[in-house]
């Protein structure tokens, strides 16, 4: 007995599986927008209504609608980048300063800026005891 007749698989079989009687279809990914999003959310929190049902209805995976769920809990569903405006404003002159010999360039700069809009500016060769002792004054004030 040959080993086609022992498994019932021939040559001839094997050849026409391989071969694609219909064309293949690429699908591309779907992509919702938030509104389409927390439209079909809307549709599974409705009394009766089951996640697989409404999976079907909109041909959406029962798993996306569960990540989206959770993406709606934490509120970052449809949550985008935004940017805050920021601006650059020319220097001006510090109120209260405090700074190392003037023969060494500054190499980092630290401002701080107290809420009574008094500013500090100290450079990488302060004294911490004579800085510590500015702030100390600058909070009581």
């Amino acid at each position: 007995m040959d080993r086609s007749e022992e498994t019932g698989v021939t040559t001839g079989r094997d050849r026409g599986a391989l071969s694609v009687s219909q064309p293949v279809i690429v699908r591309r990914r779907r992509r919702y927008s938030a509104e389409e999003k927390l439209a079909i959310l809307q549709a599974v929190a409705e009394p009766g209504a089951t996640v697989a049902e409404v999976s079907r209805r909109y041909e959406v995976t029962r798993s996306l609608i569960h990540n989206w769920r959770r993406q709606e809990a934490v509120g970052v569903l449809g949550a985008a980048v935004r940017f805050t405006a920021v601006q650059v404003v020319p220097e001006s002159p510090p109120e209260t300063v405090i700074a190392s010999a003037p023969s060494r360039p500054a190499n980092g700069v630290i401002e701080i800026e107290l809420v009574d809009g008094a500013r500090i500016r100290v450079n990488d060769d302060v004294n911490e005891a004579a800085l510590k002792r500015v702030l100390r004054v600058l909070r009581g004030r």
